[in-house]
């Protein structure tokens, strides 16, 4: 990369940083997308995504530790894994279509997971049924794989549960964080080396993911969740919409 992609792609990492410690969703709905409409593949995007956000989940699961159950989140990261080489091998069948086709991929699969973030809103419970449990991990197993957007089923697994803030944000990031070595693994098996050469890349963003949490985090604070939720939903909606409609807007 040249300086001025280093400086877009820093700059995209922010945003979705600033998004997510605002709104509590969006960072790889946000970035993710944005740097595939930006001419990265897939298999270079979803590495820079994934670990670049690694070091501030380290951090949170070292500060609430205490809140963390290992062995359910060793099990649910391996129920995500069963689903997981399928939706790379979706993501490499896409990408034979052509650099076109990919970003009304990512476009729609953004759509598709707005839409299941608007839509289900499960009531927490003191426990949820195994078939939901194995639904939401492989659902997100196989997004993270076909475009490193897994989060969203995940999460909303998670909110089913009568959980303490803590404990919920802990899960959250302890599943994330295990989950990036199996998608690089799964990913290189794929499409080659280069994976590693772009997640290694990738930790030069760190400091762009914590510096875009800042922001977020002061508009948290500020502005009230369902507004900074459907003002997120608007922006993510517009970039899929985008994303699935170039073609179009750029035909000829």
């Amino acid at each position: 990369m040249d300086l001025s992609q280093i400086v877009l792609v820093a700059l995209v990492l922010a945003g979705g940083s600033l998004v997510q410690s605002a709104a509590g969703f969006g960072y790889a709905l946000f970035s993710a997308t944005l740097l595939v409409l930006m001419g990265f593949a897939p298999h270079a995007a979803i590495p820079i995504v994934a670990v670049a956000v690694i070091a501030q989940a380290v951090v949170g699961i070292w500060h609430h530790r205490k809140e963390l159950q290992w062995g359910m989140v060793f099990k649910l990261t391996a129920l995500t894994m069963l689903s997981l080489p399928f939706g790379v091998w979706v993501l490499g069948m896409t990408t034979e279509l052509g650099p076109e086709r990919v970003r009304q991929m990512f476009g729609a699969a953004l759509l598709m997971v707005l839409v299941m973030l608007v839509v289900l809103r499960p009531r927490p419970r003191d426990h949820v049924p195994a078939p939901w449990t194995v639904a939401a991990m492989c659902a997100g197993g196989f997004l993270s794989g076909a475009c490193g957007m897994g989060g969203p089923p995940i999460v909303l697994w998670v909110m089913a549960h009568r959980w303490s803030n803590e404990q919920t944000r802990v899960t959250l990031w302890a599943i994330f964080a295990l989950m990036v070595l199996p998608i690089l693994v799964v990913l290189s098996l794929r499409f080659g080396i280069e994976v590693w050469e772009w997640a290694g890349l990738s930790l030069l963003f760190i400091p762009a993911v914590v510096v875009g949490a800042i922001p977020g985090i002061w508009l948290g604070n500020r502005i009230p969740k369902p507004l900074l939720r459907r003002i997120a939903i608007a922006l993510l909606m517009l970039i899929g919409l985008f994303a699935i409609g170039q073609p179009l807007l750029f035909a000829g």
